[in-house]
């Protein structure tokens, strides 16, 4: 499973990170750019929470992909506390 995107809008760079805690959204201005992000938790996300954004610098494939390893990470992480 992917677990990570990267991606360009301009100069602005755009990096998407899956974690075990939720999905980890950040950017920066391009070189030498400060660094800016969120964490997003898993259920926020997959109830449209920065989709938006997503889509318009990854586009709706890299989007899909991510819906779906949420998805997934998500139903890992309840088949193994229940």
């Amino acid at each position: 499973m992917k677990a990570r995107w990267d991606g360009t809008m301009g100069r602005r760079q755009a990096m998407v990170v899956l974690e075990k805690d939720g999905v980890v959204l950040s950017s920066n201005c391009g070189p030498g750019g400060s660094d800016a992000g969120t964490i997003i938790p898993h259920q926020d996300f997959l109830d449209g929470k920065y989709q938006s954004v997503i889509l318009q610098v990854f586009g709706q494939d890299a989007l899909d992909e991510m819906i779906s390893a949420v998805t997934d990470m998500v139903s890992t992480q309840m088949l193994r506390v229940g």
